[in-house]
């Protein structure tokens, strides 16, 4: 079962949100999330492609007020941290591709036995700005995050395939792959 299966992820907002602008669609949504839109870089990313249009004061929101609307949501790796164990998360302005790839590794390891385990591990990805003094070597993860691969295992892609990071993920916690890999399959096949 994913993250956003669960009920507690579930929030009624009561809403509509519709245009003919996905970007400013996009933008309004975020904002009614309490997220700052320029930190937001697939939103920015399709406003400087002229995709549409980003900035809120040229969009015109008609009905509710944003203000009256707004529901501040926790953001995603915040919120997944049970997930995570004890791993260490450093990362900046990552794309939902590269979590969502490792974030499978993290289910599986669960779903292996491996939880204790997870406090060993660091995962470096987006553009972290520094890298904190690390104990052990990191997975560094994704196209983004390249830069820091010298630190650790690189796992390149954009974004890398799920099985790549976890095996990355394996290799460095010194985990039986196999075992995980058994896991995995139980865990696909046991909701067929």
């Amino acid at each position: 079962m994913g993250l956003t299966s669960d009920e507690v992820d579930r929030v009624p907002l009561d809403l509509i949100i519709a245009g003919s602008d996905v970007v400013a669609v996009d933008a309004i949504c975020a904002t009614i999330a309490g997220f700052d839109v320029r930190e937001i870089l697939h939103i920015q990313g399709a406003a400087e492609a002229n995709l549409g249009v980003c900035d809120k004061s040229l969009i015109e929101v008609r009905g509710e007020r944003i203000d009256s609307v707004k529901y501040p949501f926790i953001p995603f790796l915040e919120g997944a941290k049970h997930l995570f164990g004890g791993a260490n998360i450093v990362e900046k302005d990552t794309c939902s591709g590269c979590v969502g790839e490792s974030l499978s590794t993290f289910i599986y390891l669960n779903r292996a036995g491996f939880h204790d385990k997870l406090s060993e591990l660091t995962i470096i990805m987006g553009t972290p700005e520094r890298i904190p003094p690390l104990g052990r070597k990191p997975v560094v993860i994704g196209r983004c995050a390249k830069e820091y691969r010298h630190l650790g295992l690189f796992v390149p892609g954009c974004p890398p395939h799920g099985m790549k990071i976890n095996d990355a993920v394996c290799q460095a916690l010194g985990v039986d792959k196999k075992t995980v890999q058994r896991a995995i399959f139980e865990l696909h096949n046991s909701s067929a």
